[in-house]
């Protein structure tokens, strides 16, 4: 394979490893929306649209990282197509059942894939599914098989059909839209942290291997923030989170009564108009009485 030709051949896979990655940033757009789903929703519309812009970044740039660290080198030391698209798909399968995975953990739990989480998850599973642990495994995967095989799909059509995207001249608009995205939440998020705005920084354990960007030192250094004015709010705010009520001051008991009073049934299969009358003269004495 001559200079130019090899040269020519990993810019075509470099080129199809961006689409790849795009159809998988698409994929991975649709499995963030479990995160929002399930997390609780901001009360301003600058916390929702800060979550709209986050979505979008966070989970345009996984994907794009992963390209950058996994498949990107492999386009230059191995230009073999065939090879490139099985290994791609391989990897990239691994790294959406994990997503997949985090992402109904999150659902249910309320946080992120870890190691503790792990364990909790499987005496979680083994106490629902009790001795159906083939079956668990089994469902696992059948599962991850369903992801190889849509991950060789996408690979496949994104090769063979790789001069007619190029052509659609729609990558470098898209691309801008993420880059976008990721710049103006990292941006709005110093913001909010260095206001201590509740609407976004309530959003930071929302999204898998999120971790916002804060410039307090900077910022500081730079006259934008009073540091022990900061502090101070961050304090104030924590120890609200700390204060717990005590209520009542006194523990609410009904008092006991020593005094026992009678009471006398009469009972009358028909009252006359006269029976009616003295008793109703009796009652009256009695409530006069006391």
């Amino acid at each position: 394979m001559g200079k130019y030709q090899r040269r020519d051949k990993i810019a075509r896979l470099i080129s199809w490893g961006h689409w790849f990655t795009f159809a998988n940033i698409i994929l991975c757009l649709f499995i963030g929306l479990l995160y929002i789903e399930a997390a609780p929703k901001p009360s301003s519309a600058i916390g929702n649209l800060y979550m709209l812009v986050s979505w979008i970044g966070h989970f345009a740039f996984l994907p794009f990282v992963f390209f950058i660290i996994l498949i990107f080198p492999f386009c230059l030391v191995v230009p073999y197509s065939k090879i490139l698209r099985g290994f791609a798909a391989l990897i990239t399968s691994f790294g959406l059942i994990a997503l997949i995975a985090d992402a109904l953990f999150f659902r249910q739990y309320g946080y992120h894939l870890n190691t503790y989480s792990l364990a909790q998850m499987t005496r979680d599973a083994e106490a629902v599914f009790t001795g159906a642990s083939f079956v668990i495994i089994s469902a696992i995967l059948l599962g991850f098989l369903l992801i190889v095989g849509i991950q060789l799909l996408l690979a496949n059509l994104a090769w063979k059909r790789l001069d007619d995207l190029q052509n659609r001249k729609i990558g470098a608009p898209v691309t801008a839209v993420f880059v976008l995205c990721f710049f103006v939440s990292h941006s709005v998020h110093v913001w909010a942290d260095a206001v201590l705005y509740d609407p976004i920084t309530q959003q930071d354990d929302m999204f898998p291997l999120s971790y916002p960007t804060t410039a307090k030192t900077l910022m500081a250094k730079h006259g934008v923030i009073d540091v022990e004015s900061y502090q101070a709010r961050q304090q104030m705010l924590m120890a609200t989170d700390q204060i717990k009520l005590k209520y009542p001051q006194q523990p609410l008991l009904c008092s006991k009564t020593d005094t026992q009073q009678s009471t006398t049934l009469v009972l009358f299969d028909r009252a006359s108009s006269d029976i009616q009358q003295v008793l109703e003269t009796l009652a009256a004495r009695h409530r006069l009485e006391k």
